[in-house]
This record gives C-alpha cells, sequence and structure tokens, in this order.
C-alpha cells in the first residue's frame, strides 16, 4: 500500500492551500426546500445558481458536493431536554410537574429505535468550493512588492504545472483574502456562507472517514486504501474499522438536462451517497472550435441520414443543445464548463456496497436516463480525483461533460429535504414519490422531520412568521385525529400547562384501554404513568355539580361577556323578533351591572328577567329558551352563577363534554336538529372559556387544543371566535393547536398568516383550497399529488415556509394504541400496534 497523497497543505479560514500553491475557497449553501410541486419557486431558485455559476465562469476551477454528515440525532434531543419541564415553574417544586426523567425515557428509546430502523442516521450539507485566480496590482506605488508578488505568483503557477509542492506563508493568504472578499459579496445572490476552519479540516478528513468512524479521533495517516481487494471497489482500512467504496462517474446524460436534478436526487436514496461535480471554464476560444466541429460533424450525419431517408431523435436534440451553446457562447458570451460527475457509494460490507452500487446504477438508468459506470482499474484515480482541493487534469481521459451555466444551475445546488425543525420531537418523515402505503412511504425515507411546537414563538432566524399556533386540516379518517394526540403527547413534557378538548369524549377511554394492557404495564411504565398525570374533567350535564361551569358569566366580563351571551342565545333561537332582541339585550347588560356590583349572577338569570316581562310575546320568548334550557346539554352553560366554574390547574388537562351531538360538518345552519344547535352553543363557550385560559397570565406558557374547530364557524359569530382564539398568540404565550376539517376556516390572507406550521390532509372537495392556502399552485398535477396521499399523510408547512408531504410516524407502540379507535376488539387494535 502506498501512502497517501493529498493536495492538502494548509487552511486558514475558508481557504485551503494545496500543496501546488492553489488556493480554494469554501462555502456552505443553506439548506433551500421547495416543493417539487412548485415549479415557479423552483425556476426563480435556479435562476439565482444561473447567476452564481456565470459568476465561477471567471475563476479557474469550481467544486460542487453533497455529503451526508452525522445527523447527531443525540445531540438534538439532548437539546430539546433543556425545555423540559422540570416541576419548578410555578415557584415551587411539584414532582407532577417533573416530566424530565420521563421524557429522557422516551427520547432514548426514539435514539434506539431511529438507529435501528435507519443505521447510520445523516443529514445532507451542500458546499461550493471555488478555486481563486490571483491577480496582481500595479495601481498603487508599491510597485517593487507588487512584481515581488508577481514574480512569486508565477513560480507557485511553474511548479503546480510540474506538480512540486510549494512553501506556504502568511502572505500567501493575505493575497487570496481580498479575492475571496469579492466573491463572498457575489455570491450573496444564494445567502451563502463561508465555512469555518473547523469544517474545511473536517471535509478533508471526511474523504477518508465518510463517517464510518468518529472524526474526532481520526487521522488520515491511519487511512489504509486497497484497491486489490475486489475490482471495482476500494478497501478502505480504519484502525479497528473497514468499509468499501467505489466511485461511479456519470458516463452519458440526456441531451437536453432540464428537471435533472443530480443534487435532489442524491437524496433520495435509501442509504447515505455522494455527490460531487468538478468543474473547469474553458478557454473560449477552444470551446468555439469544439462547436464548430461537432456542428460540422452533425453536417455530415445530417447529409448521409437525408441520403438514407433516415431521422434521429437523438440527433435532433443534440443539434438542439448544441444551438444552445453555440447561442450562450457566441451571443450572450457565457462560458462553457468541462465536468466530471460522480456519486460515492460506501458501505461497511463488500455486500452492501454492491448491492447500494447497483441500486444507483439501475435508479439513474431508470428513472433519468443518466449513465453511470464503475470503471473496474480506476477506482484508486478516480478517489484521489474526488478529494478536496483536487484539480481537474489537463487533460482528463474520460467522462467529461461539458455544458452552460444554465444545465450547472439545473443540477439543483443547495435544494435539500428539510422540514420542521432542528432541535424537536420526531414527528415523522418526508415522503418520496408516490408510495402504496403509509408504511412504505415511512420505509423508503431517510429524511427526518423534527418539530418543536413551541419554536416560532421564540423568534427563530429565518423563520417566516413568528406565531406559534398550528392548524390541522382535513377529511376525517385521514389522520388529523392522530396527528393531534401526538402532538398532544410531545407537548406533556415541555413547560407550560396543556387545556385539550375533547368534544367526542373518547380519548379517556382509549387512553385507559390502553392502559389495562398486561403488554403496556410490563414494558411501558412510563406510560402508565403519564396517563395517570393526566387530569380528566368530564362535563355532564345530568349531574347537578356540572350546572353552569361553562357559563360565559363565571370568566367573562364586559363586552367580551356581552357579546359572547348574544352569540349563545342566537344559536339556539331566532332573533328576528326585533321586540325580543331588544329586550334580551337589556337584560344581558343589567345582569352584566350585577355581576359588576360582585353579585352571584348566569345565565339564567337573563332568561328569568326574560320570562318576566310584562310583555306577553317576550315573556313567552324567555319561557322558551328555559323550556330548551331543561334536562339539555344547555345546562352546563345556563347556571345561576353559584357554580366554581371548571378549574384547570394542573399540568395538563383533558376537558370532555358528555352528550355533544355535533352536526356534520356539510350540514347548513338552517338544517340543524335542536340538538345541534344546542351543542354548537355549547363549544362557543367552551372556546371563550379556551380563549380565558390562554389569557390568565402573559408569563406563562400555555396551549389550547381545540377539537371540532369547524362547528363554530356554522353558528353565528363563529369565525369571529375563532379568530379571537388565534389573537390570544404570541403576546399571552399561548399556543392554539386547531383541528378542523376545513381551510375554508382560515382562508383569508390575515387568517393564514396567523398559524407558525399547518398539517393539511387530503379533503377531495377543497383540493384547490388546500393548495391556495398552502401557497402552492392549483394545476392538474398538484390536484393529483394531493389524491395520491394516503392516510397518515399530509402536506406539512413549517416556521420557515418550507412545505412537503411528510408520513406522520409514531415510534411508540404504547402510544399508537392509546390513539386507536376503540370501534375494533380491543384485542385486534392491541395485536396491530404491538406487531410493528
Amino acid at each position: 500500500m502506498k501512502k497517501i497523497l493529498t493536495p492538502y497543505k494548509r487552511v486558514k479560514n475558508n481557504l485551503l492551500m494545496t500543496k501546488t500553491g492553489k488556493c480554494w475557497a469554501y462555502f456552505q449553501l443553506p439548506p433551500v426546500t421547495i416543493s417539487e410541486n412548485n415549479q415557479e419557486k423552483m425556476d426563480e431558485y435556479k435562476a439565482q445558481l444561473e447567476k452564481v455559476y456565470d459568476l465561477i465562469g471567471e475563476y479557474p476551477e469550481f467544486s460542487s458536493q453533497i455529503l451526508p454528515t452525522d445527523y447527531r440525532l443525540e445531540e438534538k434531543m439532548d437539546a430539546l431536554t433543556q425545555d423540559f419541564s422540570d416541576g419548578t415553574e410555578y415557584g415551587y417544586y411539584d414532582p407532577k410537574y417533573d416530566y424530565r426523567a420521563l421524557g429522557k425515557t422516551y427520547i432514548k428509546r426514539a435514539n434506539e429505535t431511529l438507529k435501528e430502523e435507519l443505521g447510520q442516521l445523516t443529514e445532507y450539507t451542500m458546499y461550493l468550493a471555488i478555486r481563486l485566480k490571483s491577480k496582481v496590482s500595479f495601481e498603487d506605488e508599491k510597485v517593487k512588492e507588487n512584481l515581488k508578488s508577481g514574480a512569486k505568483l508565477a513560480k507557485h503557477q511553474i511548479m503546480s504545472v510540474m506538480n512540486w509542492e510549494t512553501k506556504t506563508t502568511e502572505e500567501d493568504f493575505k493575497q487570496y483574502q481580498v479575492i475571496e472578499e469579492d466573491l463572498y459579496n457575489s455570491l450573496q445572490v444564494v445567502s451563502i456562507e463561508r465555512v469555518t476552519e473547523e469544517r474545511l479540516n473536517f471535509l478533508h478528513e471526511f474523504s477518508f472517514h465518510h463517517n464510518i468512524v468518529s472524526s474526532e479521533d481520526f487521522s488520515s495517516k491511519d487511512c489504509v486504501i486497497d484497491p486489490t481487494e475486489k475490482t471495482g471497489y476500494l478497501k478502505v482500512q480504519l484502525e479497528d474499522e473497514e468499509y468499501y467504496l467505489s466511485t461511479l462517474p456519470i458516463a452519458k446524460t440526456p441531451d437536453l438536462l432540464n428537471h435533472i436534478e443530480f443534487f435532489k436526487i442524491a437524496q433520495s436514496f435509501t442509504f447515505p451517497i455522494e455527490f460531487f461535480i468538478n468543474g473547469r471554464t474553458m478557454n473560449k476560444t477552444l470551446a468555439k472550435n469544439k462547436i464548430n466541429l461537432i456542428s460540422n460533424r452533425f453536417k455530415e450525419t445530417d447529409k448521409a441520414m437525408y441520403q438514407n431517408e433516415d431521422t434521429d431523435n437523438e440527433i435532433v436534440l443534440g443539434k438542439t443543445r448544441l444551438n444552445d451553446l453555440r447561442n450562450a457562447v457566441n451571443n450572450e458570451n457565457k462560458h462553457v464548463f468541462e465536468w466530471m460527475g460522480a456519486f460515492v457509494v460506501v458501505g461497511k460490507t463488500l455486500a452492501e456496497t454492491k448491492r447500494r452500487v447497483r441500486e444507483v446504477k439501475n435508479t439513474m438508468k431508470q428513472n433519468y436516463s443518466v449513465v453511470v459506470v464503475q470503471p473496474l482499474v480506476d477506482q484508486l484515480y478516480l478517489f484521489y480525483k474526488f478529494l478536496q482541493g483536487q484539480s481537474l487534469d489537463m487533460s482528463e481521459p474520460y467522462w467529461l461533460q461539458w455544458t452552460t451555466h444554465r444545465e450547472l444551475a439545473e443540477f439543483s445546488l443547495g435544494m435539500t429535504k428539510q422540514l420542521g425543525s432542528y432541535v424537536g420531537w420526531y414527528l415523522g418523515r418526508i415522503s418520496e414519490g408516490n408510495s402504496l402505503s403509509h408504511e412504505e412511504a415511512v420505509a423508503s425515507s431517510r429524511h427526518l422531520v423534527l418539530f418543536h411546537s413551541f419554536l416560532a414563538h421564540e423568534g427563530v432566524k429565518g423563520a417566516v412568521t413568528d406565531s406559534p399556533h398550528i392548524g390541522i386540516f382535513g377529511q376525517i379518517g385521514k389522520g388529523k385525529s392522530y396527528t393531534v394526540k401526538y402532538l398532544f403527547f410531545c407537548s406533556q413534557f415541555m413547560k407550560g400547562r396543556i387545556l385539550m378538548t375533547d368534544p367526542k369524549s373518547e380519548f379517556r377511554e382509549r387512553l385507559e384501554f390502553a392502559c389495562s394492557d398486561e403488554r403496556v404495564q410490563a414494558n411501558y411504565p412510563e406510560f402508565v404513568e403519564m396517563v395517570n398525570r393526566i387530569k380528566f374533567i368530564t362535563l355532564n350535564p345530568d349531574k347537578s355539580e356540572n350546572e353552569g361551569v361553562l357559563d360565559p358569566l363565571n370568566f367573562l366580563t364586559g363586552s367580551t361577556a356581552s357579546a359572547t351571551i348574544l352569540d349563545i342565545f342566537s344559536s339556539i333561537t331566532s332573533l328576528d323578533n326585533r321586540k325580543c332582541e331588544n329586550e334580551l339585550r337589556r337584560c344581558v347588560e343589567t345582569v352584566l351591572q350585577l355581576k359588576e356590583s360582585q353579585q352571584e349572577v348566569g345565565l339564567m338569570h337573563v332568561v328569568e328577567r326574560l320570562k318576566a316581562n310584562e310583555d306577553e310575546e317576550i315573556s313567552l320568548f324567555g319561557e322558551n329558551i328555559e323550556m330548551k334550557v331543561k334536562n339539555s346539554i344547555l345546562k352546563l352553560v345556563f347556571g345561576y352563577g353559584t357554580s366554581n366554574g371548571v378549574s384547570v390547574k394542573d399540568k395538563v388537562t383533558i376537558l370532555q363534554i358528555e352528550g355533544l351531538d355535533l352536526p356534520d360538518s356539510k350540514t347548513p345552519l338552517n338544517e340543524q336538529s335542536e340538538s345541534e344547535q344546542k351543542s354548537i352553543a355549547v363549544m362557543i363557550a367552551l372556546a371563550k372559556f379556551c380563549q380565558d385560559f390562554g389569557k390568565r397570565d402573559k408569563h406563562e406558557k400555555t396551549t389550547t387544543i381545540f377539537d371540532e374547530a369547524w362547528t363554530l364557524t356554522t353558528a353565528k359569530g363563529g369565525k369571529k371566535l375563532l379568530k379571537e382564539l388565534r389573537r390570544v398568540g404570541r403576546s399571552y404565550a399561548n399556543q392554539l393547536i386547531l383541528v378542523t376539517q376545513s381551510v375554508k376556516d382560515i382562508d383569508t390572507e390575515e387568517d393564514n398568516g396567523n398559524f407558525g406550521a399547518c398539517f393539511f390532509f387530503d379533503e377531495p372537495s377543497e383540493r384547490e383550497e388546500i393548495l391556495k392556502t398552502a401557497g402552492l399552485p392549483i394545476t392538474k398535477e398538484n390536484i393529483e399529488w394531493l389524491a395520491s396521499l394516503k392516510k397518515g399523510q399530509c402536506l406539512f408547512r413549517d416556521y420557515y415556509g418550507r412545505i412537503d408531504v411528510i408520513s406522520v410516524d409514531c415510534l411508540f407502540p404504547e402510544w399508537d394504541l392509546g390513539f386507536k379507535t376503540t370501534d375494533n376488539s380491543h384485542a385486534k387494535i392491541a395485536e396491530q400496534a404491538f406487531s410493528r
């Protein structure tokens, strides 16, 4: 085995000086996530890349790279623990509020499960390296110093051609730092960032360890490369570890490179992969000569085909591409680039590496008509070719492509698959393509989605909103309810109080069913403890102690109370009679004045005043309302002021209401039954109670989960109530998780902006509205895309404005069991939950 020779000589900041005196500037591209179904945004970004590559044409060489680096899952999860409730939030220690031990147990399980499912966890980072051209200025008075610098530069260039090693001094770096500064400012069209000196050293070492061993204890001096173990592969020995590597250069591409997004394609494989494009700017005279030479060949071929009456689509496309090149060079004065592209495949065993090589070759050929080859005897040569700071040879023997800046932009450097937050609970995975099932979508993706639900409230850099609110929309049975329950469980560990409404009164039964399972009790005692810490409040109108607990006069005052009371009355009776309406308003104002004088009052006092009115019509109006309240769910809302109301003092509370009869979302207001109208009146009171909960303390974080929110929109003034719920928001450190069936409930520009994150599950009758609200073009392809979503899949828009399809994925079978419906047999549900 020969000693490894690398171009690397020395680094300073983001500059790498090679042994032959060449200087490369290294930059990192910020991740750009654009849905493949938003072609307009993709075209805008590619236009920015065109400007970048056009600029690069003024420099001798470049290298575009995507590398899979350590995901640092454990570090991210450890950072999350800093936001766990420690039991001292309210000025004293309460063990019931201390979720640190429970949270760390689940974090450990999440880490272990994800590593078991995915093996090496990685995330992709993209880099751009540009070899700087030297320039010597003669404009100042220090002519002698500049002449010395010029002579030194000429010496470097001669030694570079001869591959002789040169000495590197601080003065060498100073000369290039001025050039790098101009380059860096010009590259801000894509908000590029300089890499740190530490990161640049890491990139050098990465070429040898490829994340197989920790970079902290690694030195390239310990690396032994064996090209003789198996043709087409390199065996690399690193202390106690070994791996196999194969470099697969691109041998042939389609004549038209539109939408061949190599850097996005590299991220779609089910294993970590590297991709490089190393290029150089062609001399324009040589480029023109080459174009003319190929043009003459096309003419000869055309002539022969014409005589034989033949046609060839590839030749037609080739001529189109050649004409584009000629126009770019001759008329637009653009640069032409020679480049070599290659995938680098790594595996811990030869069998694993072979399988991955086959997958790359087949995928590129079948899906993109790109031929990548596996050279049998050039693997060591290719290994050296893609080391950091390595230049293309003066005359590369194989695999050179040539294109303009436009084609290079099509490769989509910088586009990544990232959603959610960089620190948070595991939420699921970004879906790749159209999968047959939710399970297949999860298994075929390596792109994890983490989510910290309260992050936007902190004002994170790069976020397009500081609203902490979350919207969950979609048809029943698509995964909406499952998702909100998953977010509820993740939120329990975090600081602050949580109030979740459960209008269907079914969650408690499901959780108790899960806790009663012997396997859960034996294997997951932490889950049983979590459920036992939840305070369940079940409001049953048939129990006398619940009469008036949601009476607005228990927790509202002034104009807010007046408006809410009128909304409740209008939900259960017609206010078309002006005489009755006017008297109702007078009675409400009187009762509110009595409340201000510290008297015990409730909505039943309003009803009694109406009944006692001397006008028979008004009295009958009051009597009718009293009859509707009697022995109905309205008893929860109409009280006498003697109830203490609902007390939400625990950290986690689920508020259930028994006996609600909610209408279908498509039932018009004039077709709702009396029972449904009464239920909506209760939901109005419940919404105002939730709003009051979020406004109690500006310094305490609160989360309100309001389910079945669509019912409010069917009531008079309902949309106003939803808007008021959202307006509590950031100023009160309150987060609202709103669950509703229709995006129309927020389908205004103002309301849409009030949600920091949104989950859009499919609703066949609203696909155009979903796309509009999500900020995606309304096209036939996008509508079909939405229709293809499976149960458990949704469009997710995060705090940074990024959007893509995710598959929500719970890692914990006992949670899964608690979220499932109990309509099927308990045994069947348990069996399915634990079969994962």
